[in-house]
């Protein structure tokens, strides 16, 4: 994988947390090439779904405009899909069998030779963290070790849409049904002070398909719910714990199946929110690397 080799030092004590959003990982790439152009690094990154491929693209070393061609490169979208899924569609569909009409074996595949095999573990400056939901033992986990492209893929398993992604014996699925930004293991890390959060957030009315509701409307504004209400609690208990919590926000449009030109309308988003939390940071002190 083509990275920058240059080992820039880590700000002490920042971590930053990347939430889910269906292709957000264009707005997080973004995001997080301008905290670098700015000459800002976090010591560890956590992510969940798109999230978490932004998160181990940064553990990989991709920094700036090279974490931006990465997202935008030939075949990262097309290898979320796969032939198969014509067959299981009915299937699934009518609940007779499968758990998720794309396989999601292609990413996997794309992602691993891409990363060279890498390990969760492997990836120190930053350290990386990946929100996943256990469906064996009906809890939401936190991963830092094992095959960084298949946690990438088991987070981002949306239920219906991508099968459940079988690792050690025990399902795993979509780490934004329980964990939509992944900060809250933060709050008793001792070496950790600063938590920036960037969640992404479609803009009502943006979205293509009937105006009418349907299957996917009522399960996409019912996760919408759970993960807003979730993301209440946890920020309560952010405010209890003496650290320094920064959010931001990136508004963009929704993607579609395919995003196309919206792809560019994203990163623009979200390199905006990117500037924004840059201004925050300077504010709070903790703006340059290695202070």
């Amino acid at each position: 994988m083509s990275a920058d080799e240059t080992k820039t030092p880590p700000r002490r004590g920042l971590a930053i947390a990347l939430s889910s959003s269906f292709f957000g990982f264009f707005a997080h790439a973004s995001f997080m090439a301008s905290l670098h152009e700015a000459g800002i690094f976090p010591e560890q990154i956590a992510g969940t779904s798109s999230g978490a491929l932004a998160a181990v693209l940064c553990g990989a070393g991709l920094k700036g405009a090279a974490l931006e061609r990465f997202v935008l490169q030939r075949g990262m979208r097309r290898c979320l899909l796969d032939w198969g899924a014509l067959l299981r569609f009915p299937g699934v569909i009518m609940c007779l069998y499968g758990s998720g009409i794309f396989s999601g074996n292609n990413a996997v595949k794309f992602l691993r030779a891409r990363l060279e095999g890498a390990d969760l573990e492997h990836f120190t400056n930053p350290r990386v963290q990946i929100a996943v939901t256990n469906l064996t033992r009906r809890e939401q986990t936190i991963i830092d070790h094992g095959d960084a492209a298949e946690w990438v893929v088991a987070s981002s398993a949306v239920p219906v849409l991508f099968r459940n992604r079988v690792i050690d014996e025990e399902r795993w699925c979509d780490g934004g049904i329980a964990n939509d930004s992944p900060f809250e293991h933060w709050l008793a890390d001792e070496s950790v002070d600063t938590i920036l959060i960037h969640r992404i957030q479609h803009i009502r009315g943006t979205e293509m398909g009937p105006k009418w509701p349907t299957i996917a409307s009522g399960i996409a504004e019912s996760h919408d719910v759970i993960t807003r209400n979730l993301h209440r609690l946890r920020q309560r208990a952010a405010e209890r714990s003496g650290k320094r919590i920064i959010e931001v926000v990136t508004h963009t449009v929704y993607p579609g199946l395919m995003p196309g030109r919206k792809r560019s309308l994203m990163m623009a988003h979200g390199r905006q929110t990117g500037l924004q939390a840059v201004e925050l940071l300077k504010a709070n002190g903790v703006a340059l690397a290695g202070i």
